[in-house]
């Protein structure tokens, strides 16, 4: 079985710094074909409309998800 880790180890966001939706999409689209998507998350919060967007990215890609809160 093919598992994408998927790290969110910054706060959700568009500034630099951040992590965005777009950036998850494309990560999901390079790895399409992943049976399994595991994202690890350590942040602080960040803007709830992309944590949103996020979500919606997870749930399309049609792997099954399973996530680590891990701070």
């Amino acid at each position: 079985m093919d598992t994408l880790d998927l790290f969110i180890y910054s706060h959700i966001g568009t500034w630099d710094d951040e992590v965005s939706a777009q950036d998850v999409v494309r990560i999901l689209a390079e790895h399409s074909q992943a049976a399994r998507v595991r994202v690890l998350i350590n942040s602080g919060g960040g803007d709830v409309y992309e944590g949103l967007a996020i979500h919606d990215a997870l749930v399309r890609h049609g792997a099954a998800i399973e996530v680590l809160v891990e701070g």
